[in-house]
Parts: C-alpha cells; sequence; structure tokens
C-alpha cells in the first residue's frame, strides 16, 4: 500500500513543480519519495539555482514540511553517473515502484515521464485499500513500510487481550516489522477497559508483564493505555496503527484471525488521519483508565 517512487530532482527547478509533486507524495497518498540521493534536497535547490530570492524561499519552506514524505533509501549512488543512470542501476537492485524523470532514453518500463502523469498511469497509480489474509506475517508484511518510516506508533484495538495468543502473534511480528528502526521515540497499544469481561487493573497488567516482555526485543519500550467512554463521547471501536506519518485502519483488528479469513486495510485519508491522531495522541477523546510500561526481554 506504500511505494517508494525515485523522484528526479532535475524536474523539481521552480515552485510550481516542487508544489505539484510534493503534494502528490505522503502516506495518505500511498507513495513515498526515495532519498535518492542523501542529498537529493541539496539537488533540488541546485535545479532551482535560476529562481528568484521569493520562489527559492517557498521552495525551502515547502522543502522542509515535506519530511513526512520520504523515505530513507540506504542505497549507493556513483557521483560520476547522472541520477538517471544510478536511479535505473539500482531499480534493478532493490526496485523502486517507479522512477519519475523527464526522459526514457533506454525505454524502461519502470521510467515514467513526469509531464505524461495522471492518476490513471500504470504505476503512478496506487491501491490504497486492500484485502489480506488475517495472518500476523501478511499484516506485518504490509504494515512494515509503515512502520520503519516512522518515529511514534500507536496501535489501537479495543479488544487486545495479552493471553490471547492471536494477539501476541501480531503484536511480536508488528514488533519484527520496525526492526532497527533508529528513529522510534515512542510506541503504544491503546484498548478499552470497558467492553464485557475487561479484566480488572493488576490482573491485565500482570498478564501483560507475564506475556508481552518476552515478546520484545531486549530495551524496546510499549506503553499500555486503557480507556473508557466519556459520556456523550467517542467510543473505542475502530481498529488502527497510527504515526507521526500517517495511518491505516485494519477492519477486523489488531489479531489473526482462522485460516481462509480476510481483512481489508485502508490508508486514513489526511482528514481523518488528523482526527484520529488528535484523539488519541494530543488530544484524548476518552478517559484514561490505567497504563503499564513494559520493557523487552528477549
Amino acid at each position: 500500500m506504500l511505494f517508494e517512487f525515485a523522484l528526479d530532482p532535475g524536474i523539481l527547478s521552480n515552485f510550481h513543480s516542487v508544489r505539484y509533486f510534493l503534494e502528490k507524495f505522503g502516506v495518505h497518498r500511498g507513495r513515498l519519495i526515495a532519498r535518492f540521493p542523501r542529498k537529493w534536497k541539496k539537488m533540488v535547490y541546485e535545479a532551482c539555482a535560476a529562481c528568484r530570492d521569493v520562489e527559492r524561499k517557498k521552495i525551502e519552506e515547502s522543502l522542509i514540511n515535506a519530511d513526512v514524505k520520504f523515505v530513507s533509501s540506504s542505497r549507493d549512488y556513483d557521483g560520476n553517473l547522472s541520477w538517471l543512470n544510478n536511479a535505473e542501476d539500482q531499480h534493478t537492485l532493490k526496485p523502486f515502484r517507479a522512477i519519475i524523470t523527464d526522459s526514457n532514453p533506454r525505454a524502461i518500463d519502470a521510467v515514467l515521464i513526469a509531464d505524461e502523469l495522471t492518476e490513471v498511469t500504470p504505476l503512478w497509480n496506487v491501491p490504497r485499500e486492500i484485502v489480506v489474509p488475517r495472518r500476523a506475517t501478511d499484516l506485518a508484511r504490509h504494515m512494515r513500510p509503515l512502520l520503519q518510516i516512522s518515529s511514534e506508533i500507536l496501535f489501537v484495538d479495543p479488544h487486545f487481550n495479552p493471553n490471547e495468543r492471536r494477539y501476541q502473534e501480531t503484536l511480536k511480528h508488528f514488533v519484527q516489522a520496525i526492526g532497527k528502526n533508529d528513529e522510534v521515540l515512542r510506541i503504544e497499544y491503546h484498548l478499552s477497559a470497558e467492553y464485557e469481561r475487561a479484566p480488572s487493573t493488576d490482573f491485565f497488567q500482570r498478564a501483560c508483564r507475564l506475556q508481552i516482555t518476552c515478546l520484545l526485543p531486549v530495551g524496546m519500550r510499549i506503553k499500555f493505555k486503557r480507556w473508557r467512554q466519556i459520556e456523550g463521547g467517542e467510543t473505542l471501536h475502530p481498529r488502527y496503527i497510527l504515526t507521526d506519518k500517517g495511518g491505516v485502519r485494519v477492519e477486523h483488528g489488531l489479531d489473526e484471525g482462522e485460516d481462509g479469513e480476510t481483512t481489508d486495510i485502508s490508508i486514513l485519508d489526511l482528514p481523518v488521519y488528523q482526527q484520529r491522531w488528535r484523539d488519541y495522541h494530543e488530544s484524548p477523546a476518552f478517559e484514561l483508565v490505567d497504563e503499564i510500561t513494559i520493557v523487552g526481554s528477549s
């Protein structure tokens, strides 16, 4: 659902082109810009050398505000070759979704001409909603691109139960998908404390210590927060993975299902994401019941 594109910095030579392309990227669009090479922004500034000071200032501000639209590429770059040659070489080793530039001299299918793009152009057009098996490995595989670019990650599933293997397995695989993301500053799990047969604080926290600690790498910290509905307020019903970069809705929950079952996963539109991020992060829409931080030991 999230795809990495190589975007030629040389084609962003004015504010119009910078604004146009930056608007087409971001988690909510399903597209991320490869930071390829690491000095990609500097190359954009160089391409805009002929712009007037006012226009260059607008370009600079746009690029500063666009960091959430990038993904670290970790690819080699040969300064003796053109950007396009480098992109084509790296595409053979670790494919991009597509390479966006202004010419395609070697007629490579993955190279798309910037001036010819429309929302139905193959490769440029990306699915924002998919159906996947309700298996931990499949859920984690599709979440990996989002988890690996985020520094704050909130898992939301009202009915999470630390004693049930179906939740343990998905959490374990989500943690593995986060991997060696050194940018992660905060991981939380948000759930309800008021569904039928919800355990007491002591029972719940004891279960987390017993069952979750061993699922996490040594030193990894996850805070579990249980909420109840405020009278006249929101309910904790939808299941989400929300991050500082964007969010997705997981229709059937963050747990495994039976063999043959599937779930819909959809990228949240920007206004919906912003609302849900506020609900659980900036200005909680619920009453906090209890919380516990678990530190990994495995």
